[in-house]
């Protein structure tokens, strides 16, 4: 059984388990979702019957990348959909790796599949990898993908993606490169490509202005 959990500390969780940004801070709902391999902190935006957004952050567990994908979430609650951002590092099992196996496909479909999906999928960087992969295997749960300067970028892996596909990267990122949108470019059938000349790897905030236009006129058509 799988339910929401506004308490900040879950139960049978103790709170140093579950690690997070400052609340108090931050805008939205921290909740606590119990699945199948435990507590999963996630901030929540807008109302529960809009269009579900689920973005993914990258690898570390740094407060700014946690809370990367928040200025698209207060963006797209404007125009009337519901944002989840899980926080990966607050369970162990779903804690961002590139050494081992995780369990964030599993505990991602268990997500989508009780909000009565399909959504459009989001990721940055290490999640934008994990958003590419996921929704590869499970197209029925994806309804469109949002990719943000994506790690691993993998020919086999675009050509799965049925799904409409919009990519954004800045030409000057210096963690994952420029290039690697060639991928996409030349094996994804539904791709609408954004490039910025600049913003690095935080395209999503140095470069939010134009990359905001660019979402919400993809996330608002019907596919």
């Amino acid at each position: 059984m799988f339910f929401f959990s506004s308490a900040s500390n879950p139960m049978g969780t103790t709170p140093s388990a579950l690690p997070a940004v400052n609340a108090d801070s931050r805008r939205g709902s921290s909740i606590i979702w119990q699945n199948e391999s435990g507590a999963l902190r996630i901030q929540s935006f807008g109302p529960a019957d809009g269009r579900t957004i689920v973005a993914l952050h990258g690898l570390s567990s740094a407060e700014f990348i946690i809370r990367e994908w928040d200025t698209c979430a207060e963006a797209c609650v404007k125009v009337g959909f519901r944002v989840l951002l899980p926080n990966l590092h607050s369970n162990p099992a779903t804690a961002p790796s590139l050494l081992r196996t995780t369990a964030i496909e599993p505990v991602l479909e268990q997500l989508i599949t009780q909000e009565n999906g399909p959504v459009i999928l989001m990721g940055k960087s290490y999640g934008g990898a994990v958003a590419a992969a996921f929704a590869s295997k499970h197209p029925q749960l994806v309804q469109k993908l949002v990719l943000a300067c994506p790690a691993q970028a993998k020919p086999m892996v675009a050509q799965e993606l049925t799904m409409p596909v919009l990519l954004l990267w800045a030409k000057d990122d210096w963690i994952t490169w420029f290039s690697g949108a060639k991928v996409y470019q030349e094996n994804c059938p539904q791709l609408t490509f954004h490039s910025a000349d600049s913003g690095g790897h935080r395209i999503l905030q140095a470069a939010w202005s134009p990359v905001q236009d660019t979402i919400h006129s993809f996330c608002e058509t019907l596919s």
